[in-house]
């Protein structure tokens, strides 16, 4: 089994000839700096990185192989934002004091990763939303915020 210990450079992945191989792990998974896995392949792989990795990523390089991160779709929250500005800021304030790590997309939409607790939240505040299944991607800071 390879061990990876840091991420290919794209200029070394440009540079080769290599077969992509995928290999697909969960969010929460891609949050640790050390984890086994096996690719799509049937090869079992290990890193033990100094940083976490993320979709896309190429983690190494094994004989004819180049392995890269796909990260599963994941049952989600989708919010579209509303136009009013009054209820944008007042769908912004109700969101961020959850705290909770969210998405905006650039297409005026809110992803969150499922939770029945947020959908109740929503429903009983007849926010609009629709679930789906997709890749959460959250803002690296939308999951770190304490008071102190």
């Amino acid at each position: 089994m390879p061990l990876f210990k840091s991420l290919v450079s794209k200029q070394e992945l440009t540079a080769s000839k290599l077969k992509e191989v995928s290999v697909v792990v969960s969010r929460i998974l891609l949050q640790k700096k050390r984890w086994r896995s096996v690719a799509d392949n049937g090869d079992e792989v290990a890193i033990d990185f100094d940083q976490t990795v993320k979709h896309g990523d190429c983690i190494g390089v094994n004989g004819s192989y180049k392995y890269i991160i796909f990260q599963e779709l994941e049952e989600v929250i989708v919010i579209p934002i509303p136009e009013n500005s009054i209820q944008s800021t007042t769908l912004g304030w109700m969101l961020g004091n959850q705290h909770l790590p969210i998405q905006v997309k650039s297409v005026g939409e809110i992803i969150l990763s499922f939770d029945s607790g947020v959908r109740m939240f929503l429903e009983r505040n007849q926010i609009e939303f629709a679930l789906s299944k997709k890749r959460f991607l959250p803002s690296p800071h939308s999951h770190t915020h304490t008071h102190g």
